[in-house]
């Protein structure tokens, strides 16, 4: 989390979160090289939490997120409330391909800073 924290800015985004039927949150997020285009996050459900409309109303009002949807973002509630790091499962995953296409060269560079997989 520090490490997306260090190299993104803090955004603002209204209307980015949804549930799914399993009881998972789904973030929304503008892809940055691509703005037109949006990146899903999932947060699952755990043993410790459930995602319902009532938890999830403060960031769908006002979601405050850092960092890039493709690899890792920290999500918070207005007021930097409810810190949460979430990451697709190629960024940090060895069994994974690592993302290759689409990216800018300061995409990648910033990928790379906050230790994400990136193909050269």
């Amino acid at each position: 989390m520090r490490r997306v924290l260090a190299v993104y800015p803090w955004r603002q985004q209204s209307g980015a979160v949804r549930i799914t039927a399993g009881k998972e949150a789904l973030f929304v997020l503008p892809d940055p090289d691509s703005p037109d285009k949006s990146v899903s996050l999932k947060a699952p459900a755990g043993l410790l939490r459930t995602w319902s409309r009532e938890a999830l109303k403060d960031y769908d009002e006002e979601l405050w997120y850092a960092g890039d949807p493709r690899f890792a973002c920290v999500v918070a509630k207005p007021g930097l409330r409810g810190l949460d790091c979430l990451a697709q499962p190629t960024a940090y995953d060895h069994r994974t391909d690592p993302r290759r296409k689409g990216l800018s060269p300061e995409a990648r560079r910033r990928a790379k800073a906050i230790g994400a997989r990136v193909a050269d």
